[in-house]
């Protein structure tokens, strides 16, 4: 680093006959005439390296002698060469002569010079102007501040660009950590920076946020002699103040979230040279209800205009090539212009939730990519899929749209083919989507015989088709398939059979009945949820599994389990109509609530011989009118919290007046019979705890107990939580070895 004894360019004049020295420091300029001498490049150095030194000398045609204040330190050569030695620090002078005699004049320079060790961290430093020129340059130890020496850095104003200039980007003055560049920075003079802030792009642009007050905005051109072309992610995000903004006509972008949750923005002006619209630009600014897009927009971001509710018309640029996933989501009031021929692309769920766009959309014969739902719950009668649509559907783009009467597909497309309005793939195999309105005969639709798969929500919300045929080719069943239809039957061919069924395939919707066809071996989770409906089920031995739900909330009222029935899954048969069960002793696995709040079930009978491996909990719960339990109560071999359980809350709030629990349960669960009308229970000799509330809001009740009254007082039973009270009421009696006491 130079270090100069005087701040600025001084000149030292000595002049020998008087002995005195005259110091113009000034603004570091020589009049003219006068001699004087200044050293450039000066900079610290590691031992064993070289600087090269300069002297400027003017007012004469001389040149400068060196000299170092400390030989061992450092040394220079006659023409300003100097070399490192040891570490240290030495003054090195320039000197120049003129004139003889008494006229003499010496004039000297001096700079002091560091020489660092050679194992010293040093760093090179660079001072630029904008535009990249070297203004000075020097090497820095580690940590050290560095101080610009530089000339002023300038750059000249114009009547268009109005401009000071106000630092660098980067402070020296916090110490180099490295090798460092320093940038010369100029700002706009008419620009409130604590109202704006700039980014600069690597196209050496810049893009401008706003954190001010203002309701209306008008977005800066320029900053630092180059184009504001954008406005930063999330640049006015959660801005409720602002009700309009305008961008300059260079403004081309609009950053990730930029406006997002301007709920008060009503107006933007956007330019004529905006190309893109990034992610979630005016999301959630329910205050748009208008937008004009200027022609040269290429793309439309993901979610771009999502839940701007109040939005009623936007239209489609020239240009325009991209719409992406959720641009206009839930944007309810939304109405559309014909696309333009260049689009290639809608994304998921582009349009979902639009709910005034209706009638025939014609997509133009560009378009490459259809997203999944991405025109579900318009009002849309009719659209087309083009030739060049080349991408998979994971769900068909015009799901849950109940106005859909047919869609129609160019025989030039690979993927996709339509028959009478109804969506396939190119081999027909797979039937993707039924048009919610589509009517068939009189009600009746025949799939065809080619199809072996029925694609996710194929048959959902249909409101006119009342039976569905399907052949016995069908071998898949996907998730969804006929959720929410108003269809009554749905059927399979004679020869059907090892159907696979996915989850929901009939949830919420009106069947009536159902034969599930041959060989199936499980009813799915939630496969006929809530379909009140549902009064008649027929299912053939192979089934051995009812899925979590399975018939949750159906009409059935008389249930006949498959002979070789092993798992009953979690609410399988709750809320359901039944009257009577009977469980056959093939069952090994009863999961919690089966049979919760059946509120008709009134019998229930166990079939003598079942081994349980595991009995949760629940499974009458709520059950108010049972009356009955035939049949030995089965005993699980799989202990839970360390005992064989007659587990929680089975029988709890039910009919039963008088019950037998069989030898080897050991703990009877919380709340088993809480709010029964239970009047006698016989327990067995293994029973060693009673859980909490088992028997609340239960008195007078008699209790048999197989065992002596000693073992009775070893039982633990929690009393409270209802029991305490209960229990004042028991009647107790005892049986050991067949004696009464």
């Amino acid at each position: 680093m130079k270090k100069r004894f005087l701040l600025t360019a001084c000149l030292s004049i000595l002049t020998l006959s008087s002995a005195t020295l005259i110091t113009s420091c000034g603004d570091g300029l020589v009049e003219q005439g006068e001699i004087g001498v200044l050293i450039n490049n000066a900079r610290d150095i590691l031992v064993g390296q070289e600087v090269q030194l300069e002297a400027l000398v003017t007012g004469a045609e001389v040149g400068a002698s060196w000299t170092s204040s400390d030989n061992s330190v450092a040394t220079v050569n006659s023409l300003g060469t100097v070399k490192g030695l040891k570490a240290g620090t030495a003054t090195i002078t320039a000197t120049v002569a003129t004139g003889t005699g008494e006229d003499i004049k010496i004039i000297t320079d001096s700079v002091s010079i560091t020489v660092l060790p050679e194992d010293a961290n040093i760093y090179h430093v660079r001072f630029e102007n904008y535009d990249g020129t070297l203004l000075y340059e020097t090497d820095v130890e580690k940590g050290v501040a560095v101080e610009y020496e530089g000339e002023t850095p300038t750059r000249l104003s114009s009547d268009l660009y109005n401009y000071t200039f106000s630092g660098r980007n980067v402070d020296p003055t916090l110490g180099v950590q490295e090798d460092t560049v320093f940038v010369a920075q100029f700002a706009e003079s008419e620009i409130d920076f604590s109202k704006y802030s700039f980014l600069l792009t690597t196209g050496g642009q810049y893009y401008v946020a706003y954190s001010g007050d203002e309701t209306n905005v008008v977005l800066p051109t320029s900053y630092n002699y180059r184009e504001v072309v954008g406005v930063a992610g999330q640049a006015f995000a959660g801005n409720t103040t602002i009700e309009s903004v305008t961008l300059g006509e260079n403004y081309i972008y609009i950053g990730q979230g930029a406006f997002y949750g301007c709920s008060n923005l009503k107006e933007v002006n956007l330019g004529n040279s905006l190309q893109l619209i990034d992610t979630q630009a005016f999301d959630l600014c329910r205050g748009l209800t208008e937008v004009y897009l200027p022609d040269t927009v290429t793309a439309i971001g993901p979610g771009a205009f999502r839940y701007c509710s109040n939005l009623e018309t936007i239209n489609w640029p020239t240009s325009l090539q991209q719409i992406q996933s959720s641009a206009f989501q839930s944007c309810s009031k939304l109405v559309i212009d014909e696309f333009p021929e260049t689009l290639r692309l809608i994304g998921d769920d582009a349009f979902q939730g639009a709910l005034e766009i209706a009638g025939e959309i014609v997509f133009p014969d560009s378009l490459e990519y259809l997203g999944s739902s991405s025109f579900s719950n318009t009002k849309i009668t009719s659209a087309n899929i083009p030739a060049l649509v080349a991408n998979e559907f994971e769900i068909s783009p015009f799901f849950a749209i109940s106005t859909l009467e047919s869609i129609n597909v160019s025989p030039e497309n690979t993927l996709y083919s339509s028959i009478d309005g109804v969506l396939f793939d190119k081999t027909q195999e797979t039937l993707i989507q039924i048009p919610p309105k589509y009517a068939g005969e009189n009600g009746v639709y025949d799939v065809p015989e080619t199809v072996t798969t029925l694609d996710r929500y194929c048959g959902s919300i249909l409101t006119e088709l009342k039976t569905v045929n399907l052949p016995s080719s069908v071998k898949t069943v996907n998730d969804y398939s006929f959720y929410l239809s108003n269809v009554e039957h749905v059927t399979f061919g004679q020869d059907a059979e090892n159907v696979t069924f996915g989850w929901y395939v009939f949830s919420n919707s009106t069947l009536k009945d159902f034969v599930v066809p041959y060989g199936v071996t499980g009813i799915s989770n939630y496969m006929f949820y809530d379909a009140n409906d549902l009064a008649t089920v027929t299912m053939p031995d192979s089934v051995q599994s009812i899925g979590e739900y399975g018939f949750y909330g159906t009409a059935i009222t008389d249930l006949k389990l498959p002979d070789y029935i092993q798992i009953l899954e979690y609410n399988s048969f709750a809320r359901s109509n039944i009257h009577e069960v009977f469980i056959p002793k093939s069952v090994n696995t009863i999961e919690s609530g089966p049979f919760n709040n059946c509120t008709n079930l009134e019998t229930v009978t166990f079939e003598e011989g079942i081994d349980l491996i595991e009995w949760s909990g629940s499974m009458f719960d709520d059950c108010v009118n049972l009356k009955t339990v035939n049949g030995p109560i089965p005993v699980p071999s799989e202990e839970d919290d360390g005992y064989i359980q007659l587990p929680f809350s089975t029988f709890r709030k039910s009919q039963i007046t008088s019950i037998e629990i069989p030898e080897g349960i050991e703990k009877i669960g919380n709340w088993c019979f809480d709010g029964s009308s239970l009047e006698e229970i016989t327990l067995p000799k293994s029973l060693k705890y009673i859980g909490k509330g088992v028997f609340r809001d239960v008195e007078n009740l008699q209790i048999n107990y197989r065992g002596s009254e000693e073992e009775w007082k070893a039982i633990t039973i929690e009393l409270e939580s209802g029991n305490e009270i209960a229990a004042e009421t028991w009647n107790i009696t005892y049986n050991y070895q067949g004696v009464t006491e």
